[in-house]
């Protein structure tokens, strides 16, 4: 008599490795997406791809957002700016700048631009601001945000003359201001080779910051309750308080030895707790995949283990 084969036990491995290889497809799946929300660290942030058609040469310009003493720098990250392409330029023989023309967008606020001093650039540099927000004339980026090295880099950047505005303020950084600003790419670079003789096409800016008191919210006397009155001394001791001594610095919000040490140097963003908020999702959706499909398996092996 011939022994027929158990098929269901030959088709017990093969049903097997199918689940693991379905569930492999679903772990690659989901890491991309994990991947995708959270992308490796950079320092400095990139952005742009406004001249990568042209056939000319093109530059980049880094946003240092750094403020620097003797002993430390701190780091502006998760600020926002946005870039304006304010006009073109004509390139001498050497490839530095040799005249700049206002852009059409900008034409009603049009300046002979290689002619200004530091003070005429830095008002026009306010007037242009407002017009562009007005106007919604940033072009090349609205959305350069600072890495934790408080840089951001705009690509790709045909030569011309471009401005420069801080539109997003991170929370720890609110105590710190600045103008917006403009900004030629290329620059000249009489102390180096650079790109194309003596222009430097990879031009880095530094915002200048001044700091500006941010009034904290009043503490109440009593929280909870009524407030606590002011209760009087024995007369002669001098409880209710030495004369000429005030208040004591730094309490209530006020600056002074025990008030505010200054706003954190971590720059917690929206989106950076977006993204924190789409990576616990993700976790959890994958833990429950993980746990229904081993749940599936071990239904089968049982139920093929009791024929």
């Amino acid at each position: 008599m011939a022994i027929m084969p158990n098929m269901q036990a030959i088709d017990a491995p093969v049903s097997n490795r199918r689940r693991a290889a379905g569930l492999l497809a679903i772990l690659s799946i989901l890491f991309v997406i994990l991947v995708g929300v959270f992308p490796a660290p950079a320092h400095a942030a990139t952005y742009g791809t406004y001249g990568a058609t042209q056939s000319g040469p093109v530059g980049s310009l880094t946003i240092a957002a750094q403020i620097k003493d003797s002993s430390s720098t701190r780091y502006l990250a998760g600020d926002t700016y946005a870039v304006a392409h304010v006009a073109d330029a004509t390139l001498g023989s050497n490839g530095t700048i040799a005249k700049l023309t206002t852009r059409s967008a900008f034409r009603s606020l049009s300046r002979d631009w290689t002619s200004l001093t530091s003070s005429q650039f830095n008002a026009a540099a306010k007037e242009l601001a407002a017009y562009a927000g007005q106007h919604r004339l940033y072009d090349v980026t609205t959305k350069a945000v600072t890495g934790a090295d408080g840089t951001a880099i705009v690509s790709d950047l045909t030569p011309g003359l471009y401005l420069v505005s801080r539109t997003g303020i991170a929370a720890a950084n609110k105590a710190y201001a600045c103008d917006a600003f403009l900004v030629a790419v290329p620059e000249t670079d009489d102390s180096a080779s650079g790109t194309a003789g003596g222009a430097n096409y990879d031009v880095v800016a530094a915002p200048k910051f001044e700091q500006v008191s941010v009034p904290n919210p009043p503490t109440p006397n009593h929280p909870g309750g009524e407030p606590t009155p002011n209760t009087p001394g024995t007369p002669g001791t001098g409880t209710p308080g030495t004369p000429g001594s005030g208040s004591t610095p730094g309490t209530g919000g006020q600056t002074g030895t025990t008030g505010s040490t200054g706003p954190s140097t971590v720059a917690k963003t929206g989106a950076a707790v977006m993204r924190y908020v789409e990576a616990a999702v993700i976790l959890g959706a994958l833990a429950v995949i993980v746990l229904f499909v081993r749940d599936r398996i071990r239904s089968r092996e049982s139920h093929e283990s009791l024929k």
